[in-house]
């Protein structure tokens, strides 16, 4: 089966849900592109990562589940349902990303 990497975009201190089905997340990191934190999921390729969904060339894309995120400061508390997936620095923090377990 082949397999694609993605990028979602997170913000700090929000829940974040993203158009994301099952798969690893790769990286968790700052953007340098954009300065905003990111996750990058592995997924089995023709999960298309945001609307629109349907058709795309010869390829039928599926919509996927969601998945939830948070990016949190060093020292805030998060729930025992929550899996810590990786952290990152900007200049002058270290932010740590967890996902929400699936319900």
């Amino acid at each position: 089966m082949r397999r694609v990497v993605w990028k979602f975009p997170l913000r700090v201190g929000r829940y974040e849900r993203v158009p994301a089905g099952p798969g690893k997340v790769v990286l968790a990191e700052i953007d340098l592109s954009s300065g905003a934190p990111a996750v990058w999921i592995e997924q089995e390729a023709g999960q298309v990562p945001a609307p629109p969904f349907g058709e795309m060339g010869n390829v039928a894309f599926t919509e996927p589940s969601s998945r939830t995120f948070i990016v949190i400061r060093t020292g805030a508390e998060v729930d025992e349902d929550w899996t810590h997936v990786g952290s990152m620095r900007d200049r002058t923090f270290i932010w740590h990303v967890y996902e929400r377990a699936a319900s």
